[in-house]
């Protein structure tokens, strides 16, 4: 991973996702770390806009819609909590990127959408996210926008 984080700050960005794929493979409880899935498909997707092919940055934005939770959580964290701890963080991501290349709107409704409904009711800073992807969700007229 500190490898692929050289040559992405190199501006290799192929190089660094053709040495991170194999990678994406590896199932939570294979880790010792709970963060290396997110860092790893959060700089995964960082990398992919900054490349040739953006719109393949989206595959590494959904990461954490999975349920990789192993036994009931009762200790340390698992890496399926922290995806979902920083999923609104992918989702706003997610939507964006959508937007840039050119998806199907409602693809960057959903998006923006689980943004709203996970940080409306949050701290200001999360309140204030949440107010930018209510007026993204308003912009691109989305289903239930108000």
């Amino acid at each position: 991973m500190l490898r692929a984080e050289g040559a992405a700050a190199r501006g290799a960005v192929d190089s660094a996702l053709a040495a991170t794929l194999f990678l994406t493979g590896i199932p939570g409880q294979d880790t010792d770390d709970p963060f290396f899935r997110t860092v790893l498909h959060l700089a995964r997707a960082s990398w992919n806009e900054k490349g040739e092919h953006p719109a393949r940055g989206i595959a590494d934005l959904v990461w954490h819609e999975d349920s990789d939770v192993h036994r009931y959580p009762t200790g340390d964290p698992q890496p399926a909590e922290v995806d979902w701890a920083l999923s609104a963080v992918a989702e706003w991501r997610l939507g964006k990127l959508l937007e840039r290349t050119g998806q199907p709107r409602e693809e960057a409704c959903r998006a923006y959408g689980t943004v709203v409904r996970l940080w409306s009711g949050g701290d200001p800073p999360y309140r204030a996210r949440a107010d930018s992807a209510a007026t993204r969700l308003v912009a691109l007229g989305c289903k239930g926008a108000a």
